[in-house]
């Protein structure tokens, strides 16, 4: 992709105008092309702050603790990329998995690394990295229609809403809806 091009996104308003005909993952990747790895390493850090500070579900967090106090593994699984996710709440979460970011030489390359972690995605990586353990005990957490794979490997589905019901949920059964 052309150096314009790369500038052209940087640019308030042609990124707002580009957000709503492309896939702003894809923009954004774009706009982290040429940074070092070290140096996105250090922003995903702040971002992974910044997600803990203010996106965290305090009763989905409470209840991943006492999980995992009970031995639970926690995996997160996730179509966010795992530079900043592999930031958030180590202590708790035992995997991580996301879309990763191409990088060549220690510098990111603006794209990704292989397919984004979406939908039969999700459960592919889980497989492949060997993390569907015992099914029975699996408890799966989203807030979105795209995970019904995920949810169809896990015991437990809890769909999770800020502020109302999913209508989706209608259609599927054996789902509990957390509304916070």
């Amino acid at each position: 992709m052309s150096a314009i091009l790369v500038g052209l996104i940087k640019k308030p308003r042609i990124n707002k105008y580009l957000n709503r005909i492309v896939n702003p993952k894809v923009i954004t990747l774009l706009k982290l092309k040429g940074f070092t790895e070290e140096r996105l390493q250090f922003y995903a850090k702040d971002y992974a702050k910044h997600l803990e500070k203010n996106k965290l579900i305090k009763s989905v967090y409470q209840t991943l603790i006492i999980m995992k106090e009970n031995g639970y593994k926690i995996c997160v699984v996730s179509g966010g990329y795992e530079l900043y996710l592999s930031q958030f709440k180590p202590d708790l979460v035992d995997y991580v998995i996301g879309t990763k970011v191409k990088f060549a030489g220690g510098v990111c390359l603006g794209r990704t690394d292989g397919l984004d972690c979406l939908s039969e995605e999700k459960v592919r990586r889980l497989l492949l990295n060997g993390l569907i353990y015992e099914q029975s005990d699996s408890v799966a957490y989203s807030d979105s229609e795209s995970d019904i794979p995920l949810f169809e490997i896990a015991a437990k589905k809890v769909v999770v809403s800020k502020h109302a019901h999913k209508k989706w949920v209608e259609k599927y059964e054996g789902y509990e809806e957390l509304i916070w």
